[in-house]
């Protein structure tokens, strides 16, 4: 049994207008997106900033109510929980944000900010709660005196060093990781980076880890998804999917990768035009209408689902990003 199953899941955001304030569209951030995590896996999920990629995230955590789908956890479909009903089940799954200095309360201790999970949830007295702080800490590399300062006597990297000891603090089986070392200089990336397959590796957690650069989702993940605007359009083994990548986006996404050695030639794809809106997104093929491809008028009345067009790889049947053998093929599988 996996550990996450989520089927077809859309996250839609009403927009309202005119006098009345009435409904007059839908910014479709997620629209349709199925995929799973098994225990101890790490799904890497990546595409440009505005493709949908850290609204998923907050919907599979139910900080926001999805529109439509599903969200199972361990066999429980959590979907449609209500706040009282999901609370028990919080220890399962945490999530991890992207800017340390936002997501940490500045009026709190950090032994504050770490128990109060444990708090929450109503695990042990204060005293033992302060011990667990205290060890949590130890372990994500911070000095025992840090549990009674504040987050804003810390560096970047320490604090989202306390990031990840509140966000351990329940022993999850699964986190949501928010591009949690973008805000951070390289040499502190690789630190937490580490720090966090340590505690992988050590505690079997799963990671659902959201990012926009290709070469730190490769150096953690196991399977790789590829977002553009709010849907999943090629998903596989991370080392598949960097050694053969099917879509376009996807090939344009891997090209943009810095080589470390100046003395070899990459050639670098260049996107044309820009993205669509999410509001009123293309008929057809997004990232066809994006580079204005010949073949887009023919996707406006295609379905282009995912396909399993290797084992274990899926792309979607989109005409426009694959070339013509592997839309044959994905032709025949649909």
């Amino acid at each position: 049994m996996n550990l996450l199953d989520v089927n077809n899941l859309k996250m839609h955001f009403p927009i309202h207008g005119g006098i009345t304030a009435r409904k007059i569209g839908a910014v479709k951030a997620v629209d349709g997106i199925s995929l799973s995590i098994k225990k101890g896996e790490t799904l890497g999920i990546v595409g440009e900033s505005g493709c949908g990629k850290s609204t998923l995230g907050k919907a599979i955590v139910r900080l926001t109510n999805p529109t439509a789908g599903s969200i199972h956890i361990n066999g429980n479909d959590i979907t449609h929980m209500s706040q009282g009903q999901l609370r028990p089940l919080r220890r399962q799954f945490q999530m991890m944000f992207q800017d340390p200095a936002e997501s940490l309360n500045p009026r709190m201790s950090v032994g504050e900010i770490i128990t109060e999970p444990m708090l929450i949830q109503k695990i042990g007295n204060r005293v033992s709660r302060r011990a667990r702080a205290i060890e949590l800490l130890e372990r994500v590399g911070m000095a025992a005196s840090a549990v009674d300062k504040f987050s804003f006597e810390f560096s970047g990297g320490q604090r989202q060093r306390i990031g990840v000891a509140r966000a351990i603090a329940l022993q999850p089986e699964l986190l949501v990781l928010d591009e949690p070392v973008s805000a951070l200089d390289v040499s502190v990336q690789s630190q937490v980076l580490n720090l966090l397959m340590e505690l992988q590796n050590e505690m079997g957690i799963a990671y659902m880890f959201i990012a926009h650069d290709l070469a730190v989702v490769k150096h953690i993940s196991d399977n790789v998804a590829v977002m553009y605007l709010g849907k999943i359009v090629e998903l596989a083994d991370a080392d598949i999917i960097y050694k053969d990548p099917k879509h376009a986006y996807t090939k344009a996404l891997i090209s943009a990768i810095p080589v470390p050695d100046p003395r070899v030639v990459k050639e670098r794809v260049i996107l044309e035009g820009d993205v669509p809106s999410p509001i009123n997104p293309p008929k057809g093929s997004a990232f066809g209408h994006r580079i204005n491809h010949p073949k887009y008028a023919e996707t406006e009345s295609l379905d282009m689902p995912l396909v399993e067009i290797e084992p274990g790889h899926w792309v979607a049947a989109d005409p426009c990003c694959l070339s013509e053998e592997d839309y044959f093929r994905a032709r025949t599988l649909v």
